[in-house]
């Protein structure tokens, strides 16, 4: 019977923590989500979507971009200075194997590398975890952090917090659009009206 007490307030106790935890986690994604709409700039979005994956997950080094074909438009990095500063329009290749399986199987990737591994971007690293961006079915980017320490991060809470951050991004690519849209709208009526105008005058 008292076997059957302890046993029974361990997982009350057990029960307690991870709703608390939940709840908590919650707390900080109805914050998440209230930053990032905030505004319906792309880049915004990316950083703030960086930031909050670096502090949850606590990587020294992070970044974030839109797919192109088989490379990545980085959006946001920080603790690659260097390595961004070499980067032309600061687009990369995507050579990394995390990355590459991210991409291909649309899941999160958690790898853990020997300090001398030539498979990140940083010298020293030993946790290299990678986050695609999904619309849909469709990776649409990714996100990259980068520890020397062994890192403990949720993935599932980076997981939920790219699909917030992929509605944010596609909020914000329509929004691009329907500007777009309205800046040629007024170009075309503003010329039509000039034609017109000049032959009736």
């Amino acid at each position: 019977q008292a076997a059957v007490a302890i046993e029974n307030t361990r997982l009350f106790m057990l029960t307690d923590q991870e709703l608390a935890a939940r709840v908590e986690e919650l707390s900080v994604m109805q914050r998440i989500d209230r930053e990032l709409n905030a505004s319906l700039e792309m880049d915004r979005a990316m950083r703030i979507t960086l930031e909050w994956a670096m502090r949850q997950s606590h990587a020294e080094a992070g970044l974030i971009g839109m797919l192109d074909e088989n490379k990545l438009q980085i959006m946001a990095g920080q603790g690659y200075d260097d390595f961004l500063a070499s980067l032309p329009n600061h687009t990369m290749k995507i050579e990394l194997p995390s990355m590459q399986a991210a991409i291909e199987t649309g899941q999160s990737q958690r790898v853990a590398l020997s300090p001398d591994s030539d498979k990140s971007l940083l010298a020293g690293i030993t946790t290299q975890i990678v986050v695609p961006i999904r619309r849909e079915a469709n990776v649409i980017g990714l996100l990259l952090l980068e520890s020397s320490l062994d890192s403990q991060a949720d993935i599932a809470f980076l997981a939920r917090l790219s699909d917030h951050a992929a509605i944010a991004i596609s909020n914000a690519q329509l929004y691009g659009e329907v500007q777009r849209a309205n800046i040629a709208k007024s170009e075309f009526v503003s010329f039509v009206a000039h034609e017109l105008k000049n032959p009736m005058t």
